[in-house]
């Protein structure tokens, strides 16, 4: 717990003593023509990648949504050798009163740091935890190049405790984007956690966008560490659909250091019959080393209802 108050008080002290200067960096008014060029072109990569974040529900928007919402899905899996899987999901977040979008109550059964980018029902990897979680989330700071949030709440099933800081920086490079993440939580059960997230973004067309996101997972109770590379190209087609094509592959470093799976998948999204309503295909093909990387095909079926969030599906 002392780890993690000091490492939201350096951050929070750090944005304020530096945001007024960033502002005035990134301010149009006062560049050259290449430096405003330069900028347009950063704002449409954050534009476009926030706009695939939202249309898609990225756990990434979860996280950073200063806004009361609500989503419930209900999704299957099939895959080759396996029964089907049925996985009903909530997430709700409320703007607790009076606090000017800075405190959310929220109640959730999945935690959205450990929402695998690739292949939800993956069985290897960063299995993803069920237990309903109840608790609260201050927002330092909220703006498009940083997000500081501190929570703590409890897993009711296990009655685990949890707490911890939550920051995002972004970065503009010539053409690019560079978004850093680092979560630090603290539980009473297994102890520390720390997850480290860097999504790498350019722009390719008005509607296509390369995501390169490398991810890592350290946690007191575990041998060694977890990290994974995905490349993903995500495009967004008219009529309120939109495509991603995601390459997920998951490493381990204990108790030997070893390459776990890879997965291929493309996963189609539309918003139907109302803005709130969404439907998704997931077909995959996974190659895991625990079968010698025998292909094994699978797909995922999902029916999602969304409500609130930035405003996104009002």
């Amino acid at each position: 717990m002392v780890f993690a108050c000091l490492f939201s008080a350096v951050v929070i002290a750090e944005t304020n003593s530096v945001s007024e200067e960033i502002e005035a960096e990134y301010s149009p008014q006062k560049m050259t023509t290449v430096d405003k060029t330069q900028y347009m072109v950063s704002e449409n990569i954050d534009g476009f990648a926030q706009w695939i974040d939202s249309f898609f529900d990225d756990g990434r928007i979860i996280e950073e949504d200063a806004s009361t919402r609500l989503r419930v899905s209900q999704g299957i899996f099939f895959e080759k050798g396996e029964q089907a899987r049925l996985k009903a999901r909530i997430n709700i977040k409320f703007d607790v009163p009076r606090f000017k979008h800075k405190l959310k109550l929220f109640v959730s059964d999945e935690d959205v740091n450990e929402e695998k980018t690739v292949a939800t029902a993956n069985k290897t990897f960063n299995e993803i935890d069920e237990d309903v979680q109840v608790g609260l989330q201050y927002f330092a700071k909220s703006s498009d190049k940083r997000n500081i949030s501190l929570s703590t709440g409890i897993k009711l099933e296990s009655l685990e405790v949890f707490a911890g800081p939550r920051y995002r920086r972004t970065f503009r490079l010539d053409g690019w984007q560079l978004r850093f993440t680092q979560r630090v939580r603290w539980y009473t059960s297994m102890g520390w956690e720390s997850t480290t997230r860097f999504d790498l973004e350019k722009l390719l067309s008005k509607n296509v966008l390369f995501r390169n996101i490398i991810k890592g997972r350290w946690r007191e109770e575990d041998e060694g560490y977890r990290y994974e590379f995905n490349p993903t190209l995500v495009q967004a087609l008219k009529g309120d659909k939109g495509l991603e094509y995601q390459w997920g592959n998951f490493f381990r470093t204990r108790p030997v250091h070893r390459f776990e799976e890879s997965v291929l998948r493309i996963r189609y999204r539309q918003r139907f019959w109302r803005k709130w309503l969404f439907y998704e295909l997931a077909p995959q093909v996974a190659f895991r080393n625990d079968d010698d990387f025998e292909p094994t095909p699978g797909i995922n079926l999902l029916l999602e209802v969304v409500f609130g969030g930035n405003g996104h599906y009002k």
